[in-house]
């Protein structure tokens, strides 16, 4: 329970270091999925599978990468 608590401790300071960031980071990574990890881009691809495939080979736990789209303009997603 320790380790699952500590996981989403780290995601969510990932992810408001994201938020915090967001101007800076769609500057640099406009049209790509990126991987936060540690408050910082780990990694970037225009292709979802292969910024995944290229996380696994290197040993990344993607329970502790944030991983988002950064879309050219600001959208609304209706889900």
């Amino acid at each position: 329970m320790k380790e699952e608590l500590k996981i989403l401790e780290e995601f969510e300071k990932d992810s408001k270091w994201l938020a915090d960031n967001y101007g800076k980071v769609k500057e640099k990574y406009v049209n790509k999925f990126i991987a936060v990890k540690n408050k910082q881009v780990i990694d970037n691809d225009d292709d979802f599978h292969k910024l995944i495939k290229r996380l696994r080979d290197k040993g990344e736990d993607l329970r502790r990468v944030v991983i988002e789209f950064v879309p050219p303009e600001d959208v609304v997603l209706v889900l």
